[in-house]
């Protein structure tokens, strides 16, 4: 009999982020296409791809799987970084500004997907609640910038975030 482990498929965590930020980057071109957004946008999109792909590349133990509910964080961070890199011009989005607010209603919608994920396949880590809880503080804290930037509500709404 064989061990069911020996064809277990890994994906590198290499392979995981490239193909995150390969998806990062197809929606910010989007967007970029769509809105005409200064450089700043996709500046901010570089940083906010660093400032996740780092700590996980830091903090995963590379001879573990990535597994699937970090996988399904991912794919939300990805909508994220789009998301936070477009709230300092949302005043300007106009007509769009609906897109924007179903976007972030889809980002919120798959919060709840990578948990299920884990439970479901009893692969729940300290590490993938840790990461889909900074994943939201970083979603909330974009959320109050694209509040700012409407003029919704003054400076002190950051400190929510």
């Amino acid at each position: 009999m064989m061990d069911s482990h020996t064809h277990t498929f890994r994906l590198p965590l290499a392979a995981d982020l490239a193909w995150s930020g390969g998806l990062t980057a197809l929606m910010v071109t989007a967007a970029g296409i769509g809105f005409h957004p200064p450089a700043s946008f996709y500046a901010l999109a570089v940083l906010l791809c660093l400032a996740i792909a780092v700590p996980v590349i830091r903090f995963w133990p590379a001879e573990q799987d990535f597994g699937w509910a970090n996988r399904a964080t991912l794919v939300r961070a990805s909508l994220v970084i789009l998301l936070i890199s477009l709230a300092p011009f949302t005043s300007e989005l106009g007509n769009w500004l609906w897109l924007y607010g179903s976007l972030c209603l889809l980002a919120l919608i798959l919060d709840g997907v990578d948990g299920a994920v884990a439970r479901a396949t009893r692969s729940t880590t300290a590490f993938g609640a840790r990461f889909d809880m900074e994943l939201d503080a970083l979603f909330i804290l974009g959320l109050c910038v694209a509040v700012l930037a409407q003029g919704k509500a003054g400076p002190w709404v950051l400190a929510l975030g």
